[in-house]
């Protein structure tokens, strides 16, 4: 992190393990980054939002490829509020051009003069539609006069840029830009050995935590829902209240052992003893809904050690939206 904040000879060691450490990739910097610090191993320059004017927006994002034989990418980020803005001066202003944009008076929704209007430089790179390479020559009346209007193509430039792809009708595709001459070899980045928060230990195995017993108890009201909306024109319990389907003390019964349940006969054991009326049409259809809880779970809260001595919780396909017969 370079950060205009930091020590001197903090920074200067960012700067220095930039040019020098194979295993640097990415720096995360203030904009102060781009007030003259040179790093001659920089590739490629991300910015997250404009500048406030063209120059500054050249200023920092042209840090990268500096190095004789880098070939550099420029990445801007903006906002489509921002690029509607854009547009809307450009509408107005009848014209692409500085000269005309500037003309153009820049005010809010509520029709009253913006506090900080767009620099007319930076509205005119911005609403570029043909080739930016050439915007930025006209904009800064950059020298050959002869290749000044020139597009990429026309200029024969080595990287076309996206939009004369697009024109010509070249391949270019922004995850794959042309490596540069310079072949050194990036080395791939090191994650951490996990990367999710420690959780704390269960006290039982088979135990669920407070915000785990609340997930689960929400989950079996919308299987509650599910069944009502299956079973309620079947005879002989048609039209019966929906809380007489999957009652309350069911449910309780369910999520208190959820864990515990590793097959479907120790399922139907708990429908039994609440006398379930739809064990024989629906008990196979709510053991592998609540295998997909018991999974979810797993996968939540990283209960890798959870003893899974029934086979049947891998095999189980993921139940439908609505249970069926």
């Amino acid at each position: 992190m370079y950060n205009s904040l930091a020590l001197e000879k903090y920074n200067k060691k960012t700067i220095d393990l930039l040019d020098s450490d194979p295993h640097w990739q990415i720096v995360i910097t203030t904009t102060a980054l781009s007030l003259g610090i040179h790093a001659e191993e920089l590739r490629d320059s991300i910015a997250v939002g404009t500048a406030n004017t063209q120059d500054n927006r050249k200023q920092d994002v042209g840090r990268a490829g500096w190095k004789e034989g880098i070939i550099a990418c420029r990445i801007i980020f903006m906002t489509m509020t921002e690029l509607n803005k854009v547009n809307k001066i450009v509408k107005a202003s009848g014209k692409v051009s500085v000269a005309a944009v500037s003309k153009v008076k820049q005010t809010t929704r509520a029709g009253k003069d913006t506090k900080k209007p767009l620099n007319p430089a930076k509205v005119v790179f911005l609403a570029e539609k043909v080739c930016p390479v050439a915007c930025e020559n006209v904009v800064y009346d950059n020298p050959p006069p002869r290749t000044l209007r020139m597009d990429c193509i026309q200029a024969q430039h080595p990287i076309p840029c996206d939009l004369c792809c697009m024109q010509y009708k070249l391949p270019y595709d922004p995850c794959q830009f042309p490596s540069s001459s310079d072949e050194t070899t990036l080395h791939l980045f090191t994650m951490p050995s996990t990367a999710s928060k420690p959780h704390k230990p269960r006290k039982k195995a088979d135990d669920l935590k407070k915000v785990e017993l609340e997930e689960v108890e929400r989950a079996l009201a919308t299987y509650e829902q599910q069944l009502y909306a299956e079973e309620q024109l079947v005879a002989p319990h048609c039209y019966h209240p929906c809380s007489l389907y999957f009652p309350n003390a069911l449910q309780e019964a369910i999520a208190s052992d959820l864990l515990k349940i590793k097959s479907l006969a120790a399922l139907n054991i708990i429908l039994a003893l609440k006398s379930w009326p739809f064990i024989e049409l629906q008990s196979s259809n709510l053991f592998d809904y609540i295998s997909l809880l018991q999974k979810t779970i797993h996968f939540q809260y990283g209960l890798s050690d959870i003893e899974k001595s029934s086979s049947n919780i891998d095999a189980v396909n993921l139940p439908p939206l609505n249970p069926s017969k």
